[in-house]
């Protein structure tokens, strides 16, 4: 097997299929068919199939008797085996029988603190939390962290061959071969020659650099930026997080997929009973639970992390909940009964006529004896060491408001509102004689939530609204419930009454607080995010020249989320992606750039000052550009933007061909009853310069005579130079290229 050109994608998949026809083809060589039946015996070997085939042709009483010596000496040798294998290796003397299985020991003495026994759960949780939290209430200065100089990411180090043999020796040898036939066993025995170890792990490390490599050409791909740009840099910009976080990110979203898995699922048989997620008939003879301690310790697998990541999610899910039979749902079954108020209002004005309609409601409840209002809300604390917060308002006729509100554990926005909902439900259905409820709101997706009882993040609150509400409504045909959205940003009535206790209340976390599945997703994300931003910091990964620009006076940080902060500006321009790519990232076709590269062009600038052309001069110093701020372009965003947006032809090739149109106006348009003036003082009305192009005449359809045409940033056109004069207009700069109007 020859590794010695294993550094491109075509060259390791061709070893790496190579590889696996060898195993298939030495599979299929050397593998026998095994029939298992429920007559075959572990014990049973091939001298005793010998001596069977012998006695089956001759049928005489002296071969039937060498079967018998044949089959007496295998069972001899193979229970003598298993039995020095359970006294001196596993000491499992329970394997033996099957009618028994481990036993816990005895507790002989209770853990005591303060000279009282820790008899209960909750004696023994406060014993363990003051010993190893003592310190949790006291102030704690984070400033000595600013202290601590940060080490810079160290390169990706290849595997060593004792890395490959630690990690083989952790797995255990009867596990089951993968889709190559290989077992851990066998992989074990081949990495003891040194060549083949060293092979295996050449292999693996070009493995996760060629998927480091394939993430940086799709980058550069997606950004239009050179091939000489850092990898950190052009991942950050275009929303790629590094492959290893993104991995490690999946892994994580694993674990907290488990609580979505059928109780009968197969996986959860190979689990213990610690967390009681398995309701089959049996565990797997292969469980978790039936493994020793010390076993448990050495054995690495995905069941075995899933296992140790198992609580990370800790809400009851059920993905084949009766309440979710199609056809039988709630919404099904009483459509008629249950109608939605979802209107979101636009403006001003929509939000004025938004509140005349929740106050008539409100009236109209008030008068109806028959008809009860709730009003949910919660409160999500950004601090990650206390509990989200639900609340609900309930008003009756002349009855004043009653206001109830509990923790719910660590949750997202909408988990916490949907429970919320459910709660205000429970509360209006205490008295089940009234025949109208109507239920406020500030998050339309909550509810929605609320009577969709499939599978997702807080699925236990939509249940309990569903049964509840089933039972309510088909006592009655005439039974009516609403769910109203109300707009928190009027603080309206009995809603902002649910806010105000809402997050009034501050609980901290305790050991049982439940975590919805949204919130260990999102938890996920941000510890990937957290850890992106700290090695974008670094310039060894972004890059030395990575031009780092703020918004709103606060850094800008890396995101994947909805693209990457800078990708959701430039919107789908490729040609305005690139000058901003190759601008951030200083690797532009700039007199900077060509130095540094040793390239034939010039690299001073054309301008009066002269001297080399950098990207600081270009942006802050250089007389041939507009620049709408007096604040450096380099600084603010927003000001970088406008600078690319009023020079549309800086960090790009020369062309003949006019710019396209800049994505996203920067500065806002006045109305067309606001005439715009010149710098002469002269009124030019946008409306009256823009009939001037045909509705067709778009960007790519203009003559291609850069003399002839003069860009006119307020517009985002390009304009006759004649019609731009007679308009009065005038040029910000005089020289050919620049064409830019005030």
């Amino acid at each position: 097997m020859d590794i010695s050109n294993i550094d491109t994608r075509n060259a390791l998949e061709d070893l790496i299929a190579g590889l696996a026809r060898a195993c298939n083809d030495a599979w299929n060589s050397n593998a026998k068919t095994v029939k298992v039946n429920t007559r075959s015996k572990a014990w049973w070997n091939a001298d005793c199939a010998t001596a069977m085939r012998q006695y089956r042709q001759s049928r005489s009483p002296a071969d039937y008797g060498a079967l018998r010596r044949a089959t007496k000496a295998a069972k001899r040798q193979f229970f003598d085996e298993r039995i020095e294998t359970i006294a001196t290796k596993n000491k499992r003397p329970w394997d033996l029988m099957n009618w028994t299985k481990q036993r816990n020991l005895p507790t002989y003495e209770a853990i005591c603190y303060n000279e009282a026994p820790c008899n209960t759960m909750d004696d023994l949780w406060q014993a363990l939390h003051a010993t190893y939290n003592a310190a949790s209430d006291r102030p704690v200065k984070v400033e000595v962290l600013e202290e601590v100089e940060q080490e810079p990411p160290r390169e990706w180090v290849d595997f060593s061959t004792a890395e490959l043999r630690e990690e083989l020796a952790k797995c255990s040898n009867t596990s089951a071969p993968g889709p190559d036939h290989l077992t851990w066993y066998q992989l074990k025995k081949l990495v003891i020659d040194n060549d083949v170890a060293d092979k295996f792990t050449k292999i693996a490390s070009a493995c996760l650099r060629s998927l480091a490599q394939m993430q940086r050409k799709a980058a550069l791909w997606i950004l239009g930026a050179f091939r000489t740009s850092p990898g950190g840099g052009v991942e950050t910009l275009a929303g790629l997080p590094p492959v290893h976080l993104h991995i490690k990110k999946l892994v994580d979203h694993s674990f907290a997929r488990t609580r979505t898995l059928l109780n009968t699922h197969p996986t959860l048989s190979l689990m213990s009973t610690r967390h009681g997620l398995f309701r089959g008939e049996e565990f797997h003879p292969c469980a978790i639970s039936s493994m020793a301690p010390s076993l448990q310790k050495r054995v690495k697998s995905s069941v075995m992390d899933a296992e140790a990541n198992a609580s990370v999610v800790n809400e009851p899910m059920n993905p084949l909940h009766e309440e979710a039979t199609p056809g039988q749902r709630v919404s099904d079954l009483f459509g008629a009964q249950i109608t939605y108020d979802l209107d979101i209002p636009r403006d001003k004005e929509a939000l004025a006529d938004r509140r005349n309609h929740l106050d008539a409601l409100r009236t109209e409840g008030g008068l109806d004896p028959r008809t009860v209002m709730v009003a949910a809300d919660a409160s999500v604390p950004t601090d990650d060491r206390l509990q989200a917060i639900i609340a609900c308002t309930l008003i009756h006729g002349d009855v004043g408001p009653s206001v109830s509100r509990q923790v719910a554990g660590k949750a997202t926005s909408d988990d916490a509102e949907l429970a919320a909902i459910a709660m205000a439900v429970g509360k209006a259905l205490q008295r089940p004689d009234w025949d109208r409820i109507l239920v406020f709101s500030d998050s339309t997706k909550a509810i929605k939530w609320a009577l969709d009882a499939s599978l997702h993040s807080g699925q236990m609150h939509s249940i309990a609204i569903c049964s509840k509400l089933r039972t309510w409504l088909s006592d009655h045909p005439d039974r009516h419930v609403q769910f109203i959205h109300v707009p928190s940003r009027l603080r309206w009535d009995i809603h902002f009454s649910s806010h105000e206790a809402a997050t009034q209340l501050k609980v901290p976390q305790g050991p049982r607080s439940r975590t919805s599945l949204d919130y260990a997703r999102k938890r996920t994300v941000e510890q990937m995010l957290k850890e992106w931003t700290r090695l974008f910091q670094q310039p060894e990964y972004s890059g030395r020249s990575f031009l780092r620009t703020k918004r709103k006076g606060k850094p800008i940080a890396p995101s994947h989320l909805d693209g990457s902060p800078w990708l959701k500006v430039m919107g789908k321009s490729n040609a305005h992606t690139a000058r901003m790519s190759r601008s951030i990232l200083n690797h532009a076709p700039i007199g900077e750039y060509r130095r540094r590269f040793n390239l034939s062009e010039e690299v001073n600038c054309s301008c009066r000052n002269g001297g080399l052309e950098t990207r600081a001069h270009i942006l802050d110093q250089c007389p041939k550009y507009t620049r709408k701020r007096r604040a450096p372009a380099r600084l603010e965003h927003k000001n970088y933007l406008e600078f690319l947006e009023a020079n549309p032809r800086t960090f790009a090739f020369p062309s003949e061909n006019p710019p396209p149109p800049f994505p996203k106006a920067r500065p806002k348009r006045k109305p067309p009853d606001q005439p715009t003036r010149n710098r002469n003082g002269r009124e030019v009305h946008h409306r009256r310069l823009a009939h001037r192009m045909q509705p067709d005449e778009g960007l790519h359809d203009q003559p291609a005579r850069p003399e002839d045409l003069i860009w006119v940033p307020e517009l985002f056109r390009l304009l006759q130079r004649d019609e731009a004069i007679a308009a009065g207009l005038v040029f910000a700069d005089q020289q050919q290229g620049a064409g830019l109007l005030d």
